[in-house]
């Protein structure tokens, strides 16, 4: 059974107006005050040996029509095997009449073919892809909203395919520029039935969907061995052609109306780096000098914050601006594995889970390549807990855009990691 929650985007709103709200809060003290050389009894403190651990992430809202559809399997060395799929709906591109096949019955050939978002592929390129379709049992609903830990019944399998996926912009036999795209052939089997049904019932898209083909599920075999491709959300090239009577076709597509659930699964136990972490640690809040961030709902970081009380001496303080600076493990971010092109800073509510910060909206997070880093900006929410506002259950590091890349980042913790602050009391 399929789990269907509440939407991501109207929490977002939420939180962003209560962002935006706070901004004016006059507890706020010291926040966007003038600069610190201005000021007297400003003072400036760095803040190191933090406690830091990886943990896995929560389950991510995988049903949005404008993220990629990933495919594929790679595994590394730092984080384990990863494994992503699809699910996805294939819809009528046109009305069905009774002449539309001209009396044929079984195809000369049906193929499923994906466009490719050009030049993106993370892990090994020249790795072969084993990719299967198969028909599901179960009906998807584009107003329902699925995570990525949901999944659906399926059924006989219909394609499939042994290919090196080509990202870069080919070129067809007549010498025109071909977009990237992977073609998988389908069961002419299969083919027949699509024909016969079509012509029998003339459906409409609800009677096609509830009657004839509810969806269809994309996964790749490659056990880990290979990569990670991402499939256009939408495109032209997104479709499901039968070719019949030697040179007609009639396509079924994959558009945006189309109900799509994103699948990710991570084995990390077969990883000596993170393995220890979040494979049945023996201490789970143990600080670590290593730590992970992982996108497709895989890993994040834990931040424990020191004692606010003893680093400002119990006194009435005005945070001026607190960052946190992470740096990446050298050796850990050349290709193909890229690291992160921004980190975002969460905080942790009562029971753990995800919420955003007052600072959301002016976190930074971008990765500096020249010196390796990412600085987030966590001044408002540090003012909130020194003013009582804000209940203080630690800091999660969380890859920026879990659901648009498939990468990973290797950042140096605990001893490594350092929080700096620029602040502001009053002389005794």
């Amino acid at each position: 059974m399929i789990s269907v929650r509440n939407s991501l985007l109207i929490s977002f709103l939420i939180y962003s107006f209560i962002i935006m709200s706070s901004c004016n809060d006059p507890n706020e003290v010291g926040v966007g005050v003038q600069p610190a050389n201005d000021q007297p009894g400003v003072f400036d403190t760095s803040i190191t040996s933090l406690t830091t651990f990886t943990i896995l992430e929560d389950s991510l809202l995988s049903s949005s029509s404008i993220s990629p559809m990933f495919l594929g399997s790679l595994n590394d060395n730092e984080t384990g095997t990863t494994y992503a799929s699809f699910y996805t709906q294939v819809r009528l591109g046109s009305s069905v009449t009774a002449t539309t096949f001209n009396g044929a019955t079984t195809p000369d050939k049906i193929e499923l073919v994906l466009g490719l978002v050009k030049d993106v592929v993370y892990g090994d390129s020249k790795k072969m892809h084993h990719i299967s379709v198969y028909q599901i049992n179960e009906s998807m609903y584009k107003d329902s909203v699925y995570y990525s830990t949901d999944t659906f019944s399926i059924g006989n399998m219909i394609g499939h395919t042994d290919i090196i996926p080509r990202v870069g912009y080919g070129t067809s036999l007549d010498g025109v520029p071909m977009s990237p795209q992977i073609k998988i052939p389908l069961d002419t089997a299969f083919g027949g039935y699509l024909m016969r049904e079509l012509t029998a019932r003339l459906p409409t898209n609800k009677v096609f969907l509830d009657s004839v083909l509810r969806g269809i599920y994309i996964i790749d075999s490659t056990e880990g061995s290979g990569s990670i491709i991402n499939v256009y959300p939408v495109s032209a090239l997104n479709r499901m052609n039968i070719y019949f009577n030697d040179s007609a076709k009639f396509a079924l597509e994959i558009n945006d109306a189309s109900a799509r659930s994103l699948n990710f699964k991570h084995d990390y136990c077969n990883s000596y780096s993170v393995s220890p972490q979040v494979c049945n640690p023996t201490n789970p809040t143990m600080s670590h000098d290593t730590v992970f961030v992982q996108s497709l709902a895989g890993l994040k970081t834990k931040l424990i914050l020191p004692d606010w009380k003893q680093v400002f001496k119990n006194k009435v303080t005005s945070i001026n601006r607190a960052d946190i600076v992470i740096s990446v493990k050298s050796g850990t971010e050349v290709d193909p594995f890229k690291p992160h092109d921004n980190l975002l800073l969460l905080a942790a509510d009562s029971i753990g889970k995800n919420t955003i910060t007052a600072d959301f909206l002016d976190l930074g997070g971008a990765y500096n390549s020249t010196t390796k880093e990412y600085k987030l900006n966590f001044t408002r929410h540090l003012q909130q807990i020194l003013n009582g506002t804000v209940k203080d259950y630690g800091l999660y590091i969380v890859a920026g855009g879990s659901t648009s890349n498939a990468r990973r980042t290797v950042l140096n913790g605990g001893t490594s990691m350092k929080i700096t602050i620029t602040y502001t009391q009053q002389n005794d």
